[in-house]
């Protein structure tokens, strides 16, 4: 191109010639930028690892809730079994790496995930993102004095304090005579 053509572009008769190429211009730098997010396939982000609670460590909730429902008054002898919907979680930190290649014809995208581990003096351990209590489907309490509304009421918002639960998921139950047999 040469330099008169600049010089007439930019003459004010032209005004609706260097709008049109401007406009050219940038579209066509939007498409080279946009081009790589348009026509690459694109993976469905994956969820950071999970790790779930022990069943032993939800027995040992059953078991505490045992003991303390065991000393409200009147109560006598408890057991308790909490159902869960979900169990425990934790949210673990990862690094993600991607290698993305491209041939004429395809593209590839291969994604590793690994799990950051700090240094906590008696070895490596992952970082925890967050954690997530289990979420109780509901609970039964039997106790020897069951049958007692008043009692019943007691340990019924107990269990509603301590598993955040409504008490229409707890059942209290009179224990049978003779325990737990």
């Amino acid at each position: 191109m040469n330099e008169s053509f600049f010089r007439q572009l930019f003459q004010p008769e032209n005004k609706g010639k260097r709008n049109r190429l401007a406009a050219a211009f940038f579209l066509g730098i939007l498409l080279l930028v946009g081009s790589k997010g348009l026509f690459s396939q694109k993976e469905a982000p994956e969820q950071p690892p999970v790790q779930t609670v022990t069943v032993q460590e939800e027995k040992d909730i059953q078991q505490e809730m045992e003991e303390i429902l065991s000393t409200v008054a009147g109560a006598g002898k408890v057991r308790v079994m909490v159902t869960y919907r979900s169990g425990a979680e934790q949210v673990l930190a990862t690094e993600e790496r991607r290698e993305e290649s491209s041939k004429t014809t395809e593209e590839s995208i291969q994604t590793e995930r690994t799990v950051v581990l700090a240094d906590n003096g008696d070895g490596q351990s992952p970082i925890v993102l967050t954690e997530q209590s289990p979420v109780v489907e509901g609970v039964v309490i039997v106790a020897e004095g069951g049958e007692d509304p008043v009692v019943c009421g007691r340990l019924t918002e107990a269990a509603q304090a301590l598993l955040d639960i409504p008490s229409h998921k707890i059942a209290v139950l009179k224990m049978k005579q003779g325990g737990e047999g």
